[in-house]
């Protein structure tokens, strides 16, 4: 399929031949998207919030510490910032910015526990934030209070954020979305689904692995001899949920047996090639011209084919198609995720929880072992 057909060429000539023109492009495009949460406009009428990135820090912190919490937003290294948060905290528990940094973290972590903790935490405390900051925080509360199993009544949030800053449409959206959804039941144990040499934790019951077969080898690094390159071959697995009969989501991956010692397979003009219009996010981390990642999530309608589904399934029912890639120095990672709308509502949810997805999948482009990576938690 067209998802598998990457422009191979060695690494040890890739880098050279592609060194210049990549760094202009990690100059200049992929930085930006790491920055914005939406790089494609939404369709008319899907309201998206902005997800608390790269809000104005206070001014009384220090230049190292605005420095240091941008760069890790900037790369979405979530794991990163909770641990600067934890550090700041230790030494000022209670800092209600540094409370709200770590939940940020957390939020797109998929930590949503603890999320919701600490942005109620923030959002609480008595400080000089402007109404917008404050905002925002109480906003990222609520999704996470939407997202977390048995997460508490977001309404009275929802009634505060209207309050605080009036006429703005996030509140809505999410009201709107989540009426008459079912609660994030908390996971009843667990499968685990090998992909290569990794896994996939898989809320249970509910999964069960399907046949599958593996995509075309990737062209890897060079040989000792610097003559000929090494094939990486990807192991796929695929998965379904069923409930009572019903399909409850489909799982596609891809992922190397072994270490891959050195993957050169990418476009490095546009890793998000597997995007499609109309999607409500489409997101490359410039984590480094030779890591290209890209995250895209769409709502896809009963009936429609899914672009770069594997076997060319056509799903029954409206969905959210979750599409992630990324190639680094040593691994890499194909993956696509259909879930019914009914288990994310609302293009806000479905944009944070394919992010928090994705946190999980990063690490494998660079693993020189197995890793393991969960699905974050699911409505029924």
């Amino acid at each position: 399929m067209s998802c598998h057909q990457r422009r191979a060429v060695p690494s040890w000539l890739g880098l050279l031949g592609l060194l210049g023109r990549g760094l202009i492009v990690a100059a200049l495009a992929l930085p930006a998207r790491a920055q914005l949460p939406f790089a494609v406009p939404p369709p008319a009428g899907v309201l998206v919030a902005p997800l608390l990135l790269l809000l104005p820090l206070a001014h009384d912190w220090t230049r190292s510490d605005r420095e240091r919490a941008r760069e890790l937003e900037r790369r979405h290294d979530w794991r990163g910032l909770e641990s600067l948060a934890d550090r700041r905290l230790g030494a000022s528990p209670g800092d209600a910015r540094w409370l709200a940094l770590r939940g940020r973290a957390r939020l797109f972590l998929g930590r949503w526990d603890g999320a919701a903790a600490d942005l109620q935490a923030s959002l609480e405390s008595t400080d000089d934030r402007p109404a917008a900051q404050r905002f925002d925080v109480g906003l990222g509360w609520a999704l996470a209070e939407a997202l977390r199993p048995g997460g508490g009544n977001v309404a009275p949030i929802l009634d505060e954020l209207e309050a605080l800053v009036p006429g703005r449409p996030e509140p809505g959206a999410l009201r709107q979305s989540l009426s008459g959804a079912a609660a994030v039941m908390p996971m009843q144990g667990f499968s685990m689904l090998p992909v290569g040499m990794h896994a996939m934790r898989l809320d249970a019951p509910g999964w069960q692995p399907t046949p599958v077969a593996d995509p075309p080898a990737l062209q890897g690094g060079p040989t000792f001899q610097l003559v000929r390159t090494q094939l990486v071959r990807l192991r796929a697995a695929s998965a379904e949920a069923r409930q009572d009969g019903v399909l409850r989501g489909r799982l596609w991956m891809a992922a190397p047996a072994a270490r891959a010692w050195g993957v050169s397979v990418w476009d490095v003009d546009d890793p998000c090639r597997h995007a499609v219009p109309g999607a409500v996010l489409v997101e490359s981390v410039a984590i480094s011209i030779q890591q290209p990642d890209c995250l895209s999530v769409r709502a896809v309608a009963a009936g429609a084919p899914l672009t770069g589904w594997p076997d060319g399934w056509v799903p029954d029912e409206a969905g959210w198609l979750f599409a992630y890639e990324r190639y680094g120095i040593d691994g890499a990672v194909q993956a696509r995720l259909w879930l019914p709308q009914a288990r994310v509502p609302g293009a806000m949810l479905a944009a944070l929880w394919g992010r928090a997805w994705a946190a999980g999948l990063r690490p494998w482009g660079d693993a020189t072992g197995p890793a393991t990576a969960a699905l974050p938690p699911l409505r029924p």
